[in-house]
Parts: structure tokens; sequence; C-alpha cells
């Protein structure tokens, strides 16, 4: 049966753009700790700089609202990534339920339904 599967091209795509998108996740993830780790180095800088010289600890407040915008959007892009995932697993799940035999209990499943 998983044969089937493996010469089945949509499953394939699926499976494909499923590795695409994990990929993606995984560098977006990374990138977005790396971004947050600067963030928190600029907040410890613009604390102890706003005392000594309130300019430089206005300009490192402003790096910090940047970085915090970059974290925000990238945070949100992840979230559409991980959407992806599930979506496109989901659709996999279903791809390959439709093609693996049917037994009973999916009989009286679809009876239900």
């Amino acid at each position: 049966m998983l044969k089937v599967l493996e010469r089945d091209p949509h499953a394939s795509r699926l499976g494909d753009l499923l590795q695409h998108f994990r990929a993606q996740e995984l560098s977006m993830a990374e990138v977005l700790h790396e971004l947050q780790a600067e963030l928190e180095r600029w907040h410890r800088e613009a604390s102890f700089l706003r005392p000594l010289s309130p300019a430089e600890g206005a300009r490192a407040l402003r790096r910090c609202a940047e970085l915090q915008t970059e974290c925000d959007l990238l945070a949100t892009e992840l979230v559409h990534v991980r959407m992806a995932i599930s979506g496109t697993g989901e659709e996999l799940a279903d791809h390959r339920g439709r093609q693996l035999p049917t037994g009973p209990a999916d009989d009286r499943r679809r009876a239900w339904a």
C-alpha cells in the first residue's frame, strides 16, 4: 500500500511542500530567537545608558523599538508558516486517508455522517 502512496504525485507534492514549510519554520524560529536575544541586549544597553547619557539612552530605545517591530513581524510570519504546516499536514493525511482501503469501522462512521 505504501508503494501506491509513493507513486501518487499529489501526495508527493504535498510531502515536499510540508518539508519546505518545516525547514522554513526552523530557519525562521532560529532567526527570531537571535533577534530576541539582540533585543534583550539593547534593552540592557538602554537601561545602562539612560541615566548616564539621555541622548544615547534614547538612541538605544529607538533601536529597541525597531527590533521589537522586526520580532513582531517575524513572529507573525512564523505563525503563518506553522498554520501552513498544519493545513498541509491535514490535507496530506486526508488525501492518504481517501486512498487507504476502508474497513467496517469506516463504513459505520460514514453512515452517521
